[in-house]
Formats: structure tokens, sequence, C-alpha cells
């Protein structure tokens, strides 16, 4: 993982605190019937919010939405006054490892419990080691823990030096690398039916198509998960092919906005060194028009598909180097993507939003959100639904993402308003997961990369 990507303000670990209250917080009775009352709602289906409102809540999920005042509270509710307050649904990041590299024990657990407290009520583990994934993600399951709700992706990746050295051992966990259920190595002889079964019983919820796997084992692939219930993830641009071959193998989401380059790169040279391949994708970048009509067409592809586009902005975001200077090629880069995200957004591409770096005592979800708007051309309201609805339908979790009846009530209670300012997000005062209450009493850090709301919580 690159040093941008690990700047994280590390705390210390505890598993623990995954079931309970840490200090600067308070976490509610559990009750089988809630009325959050005189709220302003923000649903996470793109409709404009909607003011004095009550949320009633039974058993985890949410039974009526009503405009405060409109129809009695039903006998028993315990109400909790949220006026002046601001609700949404829970966000989702749809792209987070929570098991790439070794860590110290607990550390994973607390920052989870960190994104949690800081609105991220589900994630996506886009592959890691299952020795390290599985136990966090049993820990998440149960609806008292303070914890975002893992949903875990198994990586199908091509031969290649990937599976080799430390990090293919880490990730095979107790396999042999490239033949553990959720870090495979595929290649065209491989069993597509058994690998997706394995996938599938290891408790995947996806998988994602990684790298070096060609274009009809792709859609091999693709078609056979589909089949057995899974979602099918992929990066955007996968060698050999191109980024079209991965859209016509029908995958749901695809990540990375600067892969869209891939489309119109020329080939290189046999025997190209990683510094001519970067030089030669410099070029492209600077050469090629966010307009051109291959890059069009696919966005046109994705749009009649229903392909969902996961930017990753944040970890393409460039930092000054030791001179103090930005370094062209990674400016380069990161306006091309954040470009293509807005020309994807403006042809009616669904864009979800995943950091690819979680964060530390505070997620970064809140750095890619004002990404989105800033950079991207999202307006806030449409960045908080491609952190909630869009990312539910990124993980194909139907019971997630809105505030509508009959949805697990995964809620985040805001001071000040998102839609006015994106930067609002991080003014998290609680967080429910299946109507369980989690308070702050302090406020939420701000992540790197981020600036901070204009309003104090």
């Amino acid at each position: 993982m690159p040093a941008r990507k690990a700047a994280l303000l590390l705390i210390t670990a505890c598993a623990a605190c995954l079931a309970r209250s840490a200090p600067g917080e308070r976490t509610g009775d559990a009750h089988s019937l809630i009325a959050l009352t005189h709220v302003t709602v923000i649903d996470g289906t793109g409709r404009a919010r909607q003011a004095d409102m009550d949320v009633v809540i039974r058993d985890g999920r949410i039974a009526e939405v009503f405009p405060s005042g409109s129809r009695p509270l039903p006998n028993g509710a315990a109400v909790t006054d949220l006026r002046g307050r601001y609700l949404i649904p829970g966000m989702i990041d749809t792209h987070v490892h929570l098991g790439t590299r070794e860590r110290p024990p607990g550390m994973m657990a607390e920052i989870l419990h960190e994104a949690f407290m800081g609105g991220v009520t589900t994630v996506r583990d886009m592959g890691g080691t299952a020795t390290i994934v599985a136990p966090l993600a049993a820990a998440s399951r149960p609806d008292s823990g303070a914890t975002p709700r893992i949903y875990t992706g198994a990586i199908m990746a091509g031969p290649g030096g990937w599976f080799d050295g430390e990090r293919g051992r880490l990730m095979a966990g107790r396999s042999a690398p490239g033949q553990a259920p959720m870090v495979r190595r595929v290649d065209e002889a491989v069993d597509v039916e058994r690998v997706v079964r394995d996938a599938r019983e290891a408790g995947a919820a996806g998988i994602k198509i990684y790298g070096a796997v060609p274009p009809g084992l792709i859609l091999r692939l693709s078609a056979e998960a589909h089949r057995q219930g899974l979602r099918v993830w992929s990066h955007l641009a996968v060698d050999p092919g191109r980024p079209s071959d991965v859209l016509a193998a029908g995958v749901d989401v695809v990540s990375h906005g600067d892969m869209f380059i891939a489309q119109v790169m020329p080939p290189l040279a046999a025997g190209a060194t990683d510094e001519e391949r970067r030089a030669l994708r410099h070029r492209t970048f600077l050469s090629t028009p966010l307009d051109a009509p291959p890059l069009v067409s696919l966005l046109e592809q994705m749009r009649r598909r229903g392909t969902i586009l996961e930017p990753t902005l944040l970890i393409m975001l460039p930092g000054p180097d030791s001179t103090g200077q930005v370094p062209p090629r990674a400016a380069t880069l990161f306006h091309f993507a954040a470009g293509m995200t807005r020309e994807a957004h403006r042809r009616g591409v669904m864009i979800a939003a995943g950091t690819d770096a979680i964060g530390g005592s505070s997620p970064n979800l809140h750095a890619e959100l004002q990404l989105l708007v800033d950079s991207a051309g999202l307006s806030p309201l449409e960045a908080i639904t491609a952190a909630t609805r869009n990312g539910a339908h990124a993980l194909g979790a139907d019971s997630l993402g809105t505030i509508e009846p009959g949805k697990l009530a995964d809620l985040v209670v805001l001071a000040a308003d998102p839609t006015h300012d994106i930067a609002n997000t991080l003014t998290v005062v609680s967080v429910l997961r299946a109507g369980r209450m989690h308070t702050r009493t302090r406020p939420v850090l701000v992540p790197p990369q981020a600036r901070a709301p204009r309003a104090r919580p």
C-alpha cells in the first residue's frame, strides 16, 4: 500500500470496542419501537431534503416516515426529539482493504470502530487474507456492535508476480499462494464453477477481477458468479484486454477512474520497462480529450448496462513531493480521473463512493465525498446518494442505503445540513445500527485531504 494510502492517524487498538462504547461515546439501550421526531430527512434516494419529519423504527427496521404531527406516534415508542438535526442513511465505503498487510493485534478492529462512529455503517472489503478478514466480518454481524457491516470480495487474478513474495504469502493465509478461496490464481484451465463456489462458501458477497485475466475468462467468471448469486466487481482495466472487454463481460461495478485511459493506450513495445509504461500513459493522458469517441462509447455502454463506477479519487489526489512540488504526472492522472468521473455522471452512469483507504481515527469517506463534489461536479445531494443508495446497489444490499419503510435502520444524525456543504457529513452526532443509537460526545476528527465543516457540531 503506498504511503499516501497509509496516511492514517493510528490509534491504540482494542478489539473489544466493537461491542461496547469507547470513551467519548454513549450507546443507547436497545428498544423494539423507536421514534425519531422533528428531524430533517435526506433519504438517500436523491429526493430533496424533507423538513420536520418523524421516523418510526420497529425491531431494527424503518416502519414509517411521515411529516411530524400528521399522525400519532405508536404507543410505547421510545421518542428522541431531533429538532434541528439532519438524518441520512448510514454511509457505505465501497472500497476498503482490511487484510492486505499485517497490523498490530486489534488495530483494524479499532479503525473499523472509528469508521462506524464517523458515519460509515457498511464497507465492502475488496480482497485480503481470510485469516484477517473473516474474524472481522464475523465480529461485524451482531447488530449490537458499534462497527460497520462487512461485505467481502474474493480476488480472481491471473498468473504473474502478484502472487509471489511476502504479500502473496500473507494474502494466501493458510493456503498456498494463489490457492486460497478468497485470493485465487485463475487461468483458462481453471474450474470456474468450483472457484466461484469456494468463494461463496468462504463468505464472499462477490468476486473481484483483479488483473492478468483474459476477456473470455472474465466472461466465464462473471456468468458463473451471477449464476451462483454473487456480485461481480472488477478493475476497469484488466490486462490483456481493454475496459470495453470488462464491460462486455457484464460486471456490476468497476473501480478506478484513471483506468479509462487503457481504452486508448497504444501498445507498449516488447520488453518495455515500468518507467516507459508510465511515460506512455502520461503522454496518453495529455493527448486524450475527455470526449474522445472511444471514451464516450465506454460511458454509453456503462449507462446502458447499468454498470456502476467507483472512481476512488482519494488515492489519486496528488500531494507535494520532497521539494514541495506536485509531480506533474500525478496531477495529470488525478485531473483525468476526476474529469472522467464528471463525464460519467453527466451521461447518467451511477457513481458509488469508495476510498481504497478506509482511514484511521476518522473515515476517509468524508474526503472522497468532498472530491466528488469539488473535483467531479456532483452536487452535495448527489454525493450523499453515491455513498448511500448507490453504494447499496454496488453491494447488492437491498436492505440498506435509503430511509424508507422496510429498510434496516442504519442511520446517521448530523448537526448541520450536508446538502448545503458536503463537509457537514463530518458533523456526526449519533450513528444508528438497526435502530440502536451510538452517540458521540466529541467531534469527528477531520481526515487527511478533507476540509473541516464550516458549521460547529
